[in-house]
């Protein structure tokens, strides 16, 4: 990504789309800040990433509470705790207009994603989901079958590096055919077998729309 502003502990810069984008390093935020310049920009562009969540998670909650036009948001720490995965699910809901949102890499595990996950069903806009890298399994596939046939926009589906297994491959096929808009679906690395395989290969032909599967 190229700089393009750089003020403070936040940046604005182009993300991989030429996307002007907002980001901001929480690990940098030492003091509590004057966030009005920051909340403007963040207005004129909708567009957040938020890095190193686990530092400072009240400034980060503050940002998004003030921030309900975002249209992208995306989480890059390396652990989320479960206090702060409870506070990130309760503002969630209020991010209606949300297009793209990243949470890979956040380690949550199945007890946390339960909580995350629910958040997810008003978010209707979606079109970009990524929940790879996060320590999932069957259990969490669970959760996700009961909000995914919510989410009719869904362009791109990102599971990868989990821990789904076959069954959490059979749960998820039962409500892949809901998402009408699916383009991308990616399950690398996911401990899948010849069982999964032949599950997805049964639900392929009711998910026109799919280009890629991973």
């Amino acid at each position: 990504m190229t700089v393009v502003e750089q003020k403070k502990f936040y940046t604005k810069r182009q993300n991989h789309l030429e996307r002007e984008v907002m980001s901001v390093d929480l690990g940098l935020a030492t003091q509590t800040p004057d966030l009005e310049e920051l909340l403007g920009l963040i207005r004129q562009y909708p567009r957040l990433i938020l890095a190193n969540y686990s530092c400072n998670p009240a400034l980060g909650l503050s940002l998004l509470r003030a921030s309900p036009e975002l249209e992208e948001l995306s989480l890059e720490t390396s652990e989320m705790q479960a206090a702060d995965v409870l506070d990130l699910a309760q503002v969630l809901p209020r991010l209606t207009k949300l297009q793209v949102l990243g949470l890979q890499g956040l380690h949550i595990g199945d007890s946390n994603a339960a909580v995350l996950v629910t958040a997810l069903s008003n978010l209707t806009q979606l079109r970009v989901l990524g929940l790879g890298a996060n320590c999932l399994t069957a259990d969490a596939a669970d959760d996700l079958a009961r909000v995914l046939p919510d989410l009719t926009q869904l362009q791109v589906l990102d599971l990868a590096v989990n821990n789904f297994g076959n069954r959490g491959v059979d749960v998820l096929a039962g409500v892949l055919p809901c998402l009408t808009q699916l383009q991308v679906l990616n399950l690398a690395v996911n401990h899948l077998g010849d069982e999964a395989a032949a599950v997805l290969a049964g639900v392929l032909p009711h998910i026109p729309t799919l280009q890629e599967l991973k």
